[in-house]
């Protein structure tokens, strides 16, 4: 991004502080354990650009995704991607006292739907679907085609999110009005808006659909423009004579992380193909030919394990990422760790079966703790259990292992881990949360677990829910655990105890997961009745 996002952060910096990239996340050393190099699943990767095989790649510029608190540019600013950044820990910002532990309800915001020709129609928000909130620097918000009323609203924080019905929406956090134009594709959306964390104004999104009633259309990933509102890039999910596959799914549920020096974003699809595009942006923010332009190099690599079905490769989490390292999972249950400097995976981990979730990274003093669950989807048996783990993200190796009863496969693939674990801080440092649904006796559960034995402290039983939980924390590190459920009901839970502190209630049915920005909570429904809720927390 090079003249114009250094001249615009050093302007910035009387804002809020600038947090630079660690300096050892680039240098730690990963380093496959005995048992867990990519030979030991019979791993066979290739990496291309367009359709030509890159034999001994290797990239000449280091991607490298920041330690804690770094992702975005400037740390005043909001949430910028599924579950807070690249580490996946959590999808909150600020502090959030909740001393009443009660929910008002703020504004409603109406979404639709959009019939399809396979699915039936689609509602509102769906699975894995999490608004960004971002408050814009002043003169990147002026460059933008908000609408007048906002465009010099100085404390102005847009809620950005797609939807089933197609669109992307721009709405204001306080009152849920329209601060501009939305964002309309035709086709239904899912997965998470993510936001470039700095200079120029750039957002990503997924669709999951393209047969629709009048015909079958394209799909993929989708970067955009948000100054002259145009798209810079889409990414095919199918074959093609430029693009080699393993899954014939187009759809990206996935969500992208960003990476700032050198500008790139990271994705996975679930036609099996984990994708980095180093972007060479550049914008130029006044004038009439506001815009901002980007020269992309796309490389990509594909995976196939021994025993693993080829449409099994489809990855639906959100991949994380720790300095140059991706963490990616699959729908036969494979996980990786690549090195994005050769795209050649260091070290592989069998979680057993389908694995959703984004897998939560958690930096400690004995280096860095790697959280993941599985669904029962393809592999596992009536008789064998879902299973949540903590590795060690450096070396792939198995530190413990939680198991739990849930029903076996069903169609729509949601027993088990569905939902993205929340990695307890602050006063809940010694915690990881994971909500597991279709139990054997009915809904599901929020687990907490103690980090270092994988013991569990206690159990919240719930409707089912394949929505993530968040946790907030008060000026003194206090944590709270909010958990949404499929009947539409919201949870404020003690993080020690599980104590129910204060509960509402939507009227619609939740499969969405909830971002919290200080006291305000957004959450979407996935029905007729579809909206987007603003509660704030109290």
């Amino acid at each position: 991004m090079k003249a114009l996002a250094l001249a615009l952060a050093v302007c910035l910096l009387a804002a809020a502080p600038f947090s630079a990239p660690a300096e050892d996340a680039g240098i730690m050393t990963v380093e496959a354990a005995d048992g867990h190099g990519p030979a030991s699943l019979g791993l066979k990767e290739k990496v291309y650009s367009g359709g030509e095989e890159l034999e001994g790649y290797a990239r000449e510029v280091s991607l490298s995704a920041p330690d804690e608190g770094g992702y975005a540019l400037l740390e005043d600013t909001g949430v910028y991607a599924f579950r807070g950044d690249n580490l996946r820990r959590n999808a909150a910002f600020g502090t959030c006292e909740a001393v009443e532990g009660s929910f008002e309800q703020v504004w409603r915001v109406e979404l639709g739907g959009l019939r399809t020709e396979e699915s039936g129609t689609l509602w509102g928000v769906g699975w894995n679907s999490q608004p960004a909130v971002v408050k814009w620097a002043k003169e990147v918000r002026q460059a933008m085609p908000i609408y007048d009323e906002y465009r010099n609203t100085p404390a102005l924080r847009e809620v950005i999110f797609g939807a089933h019905d197609g669109k992307v929406y721009f709405l204001d956090l306080d009152s849920g009005n329209a601060t501009r134009d939305p964002i309309e594709i035709g086709f239904p959306l899912r997965g998470s808006v993510s936001v470039f964390p700095s200079v120029p104004p750039i957002i990503s999104f997924g669709q999951a659909v393209s047969k629709m009633p009048a015909g079958t259309g394209e799909i993929g990933f989708f970067l955009y423009d948000l100054i002259a509102m145009r798209p810079l890039l889409f990414i095919n999910g199918r074959r093609s004579a430029d693009q080699v596959q393993y899954s014939a799914n187009g759809a990206f549920d996935s969500s992208a992380l960003f990476t700032r020096e050198p500008d790139a974003l990271v994705v996975a699809g679930e036609n099996g193909l984990l994708y980095t595009v180093e972007l060479n942006a550049e914008a130029r923010l006044e004038g009439e030919e506001a815009a901002v332009s980007i020269s992309p190099r796309t490389v990509y690599m594909t995976g196939l394990a021994a025993d693993e079905r080829e449409n099994r490769t489809a990855v639906e989490g959100a991949v994380s990422m720790w300095g140059k390292y991706v963490y990616v999972g699959d729908a036969w249950g494979i996980l990786r760790c690549v090195d994005t400097d050769t795209m050649r995976t260091v070290w592989t981990y069998d979680n057993g079966d389908n694995t959703d979730a984004a897998m939560a990274l958690d930096p400690t003093d004995r280096g860095v703790d790697l959280y993941t669950g599985n669904t029962s989807y393809a592999r596992l048996s009536k008789t064998r259990k879902v299973s949540i783990h903590r590795l060690n993200a450096l070396t792939g190796e198995e530190v413990w292992t939680y198991e739990i009863d849930c029903v076996k496969n069903t169609s729509l693939d949601v027993a088990g881990c569905k939902a993205s674990p929340v990695v307890g801080e602050k006063g809940l440092s010694d915690y990881v949360y994971f909500t597991v649904n279709q139990v054997r006796k009915g809904g599901a559960v929020l687990v907490c677990l103690r980090k270092d034995d994988g013991s569990e402290v206690w159990r919240k039983e719930l409707a089912e829910s394949v929505s993530s939980p968040v946790a907030v924390y008060s000026e003194f590190g206090d944590g709270k655990i909010i958990q949404c459920d499929s009947k539409g009901n919201i949870w404020l839970l003690d993080g020690l105890t599980g104590e129910a502190l204060g509960q509402t209630s939507v009227n619609g049915t939740i499969e969405a997961s909830p971002v919290v920005y200080r006291d305000h909570l957004l959450i979407g429904t996935s029905d007729k009745n579809a909206a987007m809720y603003c509660f704030r927390i109290r």
